[in-house]
């Protein structure tokens, strides 16, 4: 079913004299006429409209009565000259218009109330899935401001669309007549720069390929695609498109296409366009927050595009593309095939072992794989990135399973951990200077109420074996009134008093109030610090005589996650 047609104008109440009003562009000369409205209903050709299609017109009383039904035909001219004067109303009549005619009362708009009376008089007349076509040449000075912000509402609410909004100019008449001027580019610029603001602050490409599909694709076809700009702007649109789909779907193998990739950039490097000339900062604002960071550097590229992520709030994208990207640029500096799942498996694992210290008897692997985990653990980029990956599998695994697991990341803390974690693998990237990789014993710190001291046999065996040594910092005194900001306070203090005096190669062993355990680990996380805790079986020796004794057993020490 065709969509509705509506014509929208408002009538003034000015004396207007007989004019002449052509399109500039289309070289279309509408007959002599009072009114802009019959001029409009000529270029628009709405004597061929249908009977559904609607010719509506707005009236503020003092209009009706000057230029809508004039009594007697007649009216005082600039001159004090009594002449003849058929109001519109008539004029209309006499052109038999196939489409319904109505005319929609307006107040005079004189302040805040009055303007949203008349926003919301003509929304309320609107058929929803109309097409609409504005004539702003009488009226108010703000009609302008209202049609563009109507345009965009109707068009969320009802799926409104605006095909056309013009204004005679009748002050720039020339030896044609008076110029009517096409302001529909304004409402175009209005979307694109909705769309721009949707990319750049929220990842989001959908209503750049929309615009590109709807107002691009039918001026392609008018000039059978000779335009070259507007191929340009066309072609770099649906590959940017293309390409977030593939960002938010994290086809990494995708984004490692540097051919595609160079492609994008020659297109936006070719911009300019003069479709609209305002559009071109909105085009340059897409081009530097994402196209400007790619380049013939595939791992590059995969660690730009999850720092845009980041930016854009694909929390999840971003976690998995920076974790699955650190596994391909091993992969390139160790010359493996960066989509040979066994090359990417021995990786995780190499970072495993070398994060957590693992014996080789704890390694699961096979013994024949054993040799090629021996030669990763050599590799400076393992050493680099052990901890940063740690850390990055616990925000993924936190988001993956949507939060359901102890020790769940709150909504506040993940953006922050995420933020940190793009910033230390940056620092990373761009440390090029060459390292070593041994396999050094940190020190654990023992922050807790427990010194070294009262610790069993088994448990400084169970440390020695896994750190270099045991380091005793005292749990610090928690007050029941202490606010969360007080905890989160001590915890920095703390965390960063120890970091001084051992930087971060070093794991600590947190033990004590919750509330300070939770914060200092969650900060020590971010900075790619292990944290443990000790775990111990509790046995309860009933003594007689009402006595209870409760033994505790160490059995292991366990990661936070």
């Amino acid at each position: 079913m065709p969509q509705k047609q509506i014509f929208i104008s408002v009538l003034g109440t000015g004396f207007y004299s007989e004019t002449i009003y052509y399109n500039p562009e289309t070289q279309c000369v509408s007959p002599k006429s009072r009114f802009i409205q019959q001029a409009m209903m000529h270029q628009l050709d709405v004597a061929h409209w249908s009977a559904d299609d609607e010719v509506l017109i707005l009236l503020t009383d003092k209009a009706r009565t000057d230029n809508w039904d004039v009594r007697n035909n007649t009216r005082i001219d600039r001159k004090q000259n009594c002449v003849e004067y058929i109001g519109l109303r008539q004029e209309l009549a006499d052109m038999h218009l196939p489409c319904h005619v109505r005319t929609l009362d307006i107040p005079d708009g004189l302040n805040t109330d009055e303007i949203w009376q008349i926003f919301s008089r003509l929304y309320d007349t609107l058929p929803a899935d109309a097409q609409l076509y504005f004539d702003l040449t009488h009226g108010f000075r703000y009609l302008p401001m209202l049609v563009l912000v109507f345009a965009r509402y109707a068009k969320y609410l009802k799926h409104i669309e605006v095909r056309s909004i013009t204004y005679g100019n009748f002050e720039a008449i020339d030896h044609i007549g008076a110029p009517i001027i096409d302001l529909i580019p304004l409402l175009s610029l209005q979307e694109w720069t909705g769309a721009a603001a949707q990319f750049t602050d929220c990842a989001d490409a959908t209503k750049m390929s929309a615009l590109a599909s709807l107002t691009l694709s039918p001026l392609l076809r008018e000039n059978n695609g000779s335009d070259k700009s507007l191929n340009q702007l066309n072609q770099a649109i649906r590959e940017i498109g293309q390409l977030v789909a593939d960002i938010k779907c994290c086809r990494l193998k995708e984004i490692y296409d540097t051919k595609k990739i160079l492609n994008i950039r020659q297109h936006f490097d070719a911009l300019p366009t003069h479709f609209i000339q305002p559009l071109n900062p909105i085009l340059s604002t897409i081009k530097e927050s994402l196209i400007d960071h790619l380049t013939d550097d595939a791992i590059a590229n995969g660690f730009a595009i999850a720092r845009w992520c980041l930016a854009g709030s694909l929390y999840q994208q971003c976690a998995t593309i920076l974790q699955e990207n650190i596994i391909s640029d091993i992969c390139i500096e160790q010359q493996l095939d960066v989509i040979d799942l066994k090359s990417r498996w021995l990786i995780g694992s190499a970072l495993t072992i070398y994060n957590e210290r693992l014996p080789e008897e704890s390694w699961k692997c096979a013994d024949d794989e054993k040799p090629s985990i021996h030669h990763l653990l050599q590799s400076p980029l393992v050493a680099r990135y052990a901890r940063t990956m740690y850390n990055l599998s616990t925000v993924r695994n936190d988001l993956n399973h949507a939060g359901m697991r102890q020790g769940a990341a709150p909504t506040s803390k993940i953006a922050k951990n995420i933020a940190r974690l793009v910033d230390t693998v940056g620092s990373i990237v761009h440390n090029t200077t060459p390292t070593a990789a041994p396999i050094t014993i940190p020190p654990l710190i023992n922050l807790s109420n427990h010194p070294l001291s009262q610790w069993s046999d088994s448990q400084k065996a169970a440390a020695l074996t896994a750190y270099s040594a045991i380091i005793d910092y005292p749990f610090p005194p928690i007050s029941p009134h202490a606010s969360i900001d007080d905890i989160s306070a001590e915890a920095h203090r703390i965390l960063t008093d120890i970091v001084s005096h051992y930087t971060t190669s070093v794991a600590i062993h947190v033990m004590g109030e919750m509330t300070f355990t939770y914060a200092f680990v969650a900060e020590a996380q971010t900075r790619g610090i292990q944290c443990i805790a000790s775990t111990t079986d509790r046995r309860v020796v009933d003594l007689g005589n009402n006595r209870k004794e409760v033994q505790f057993t160490f059995v292991t020490f366990r990661p936070y996650f």
